[in-house]
């Protein structure tokens, strides 16, 4: 009889593991946005229901948030924040880090990338 519940618990355990595996790669966990009033869900949802590269996630304060697809690397997120920021008349300037720096009469904006898992980046725009 001992010897069937310590079966019954190893299976127990295996079963625990399992689901929690499967939790994990079906996308029902994310890590925590930095992004206000905006769960991780929402913002993927977002982005799938987008027909741009990059879905605006939030905008408050002169700062706004995007989420697009790390596909193609950083690389390519960095063009699409160049191509959408020069759409509304900014000029690229310069990059360092992970910072992009754009300038339109006399202001300065800064969008700064930042990975959030291996499927997705942040983007964070702010105008100074």
């Amino acid at each position: 009889m001992r010897k069937r519940g310590l079966v019954l618990g190893a299976a127990s355990a295996v079963l625990v593991a399992l689901v929690g595996f499967l939790f994990v790669m079906n996308r029902w966990f994310y890590p925590p946005l930095p992004v206000p009033d905006v769960s991780a869900k929402e913002a993927v949802k977002k982005l799938e229901a987008s027909d741009r590269v990059l879905a605006e996630l939030a905008s408050a304060g002169g700062v706004r948030w995007y989420i697009d697809r790390n596909g193609e690397g950083i690389g390519a997120v960095d063009d699409a924040v160049k191509r959408m920021s020069e759409a509304e008349g900014w000029t690229f300037t310069s990059k360092e880090g992970a910072g992009l720096f754009f300038e339109k009469d006399g202001e300065r904006r800064i969008a700064t990338t930042r990975i959030w898992n291996r499927k997705y980046v942040l983007v964070k725009v702010q105008d100074l």
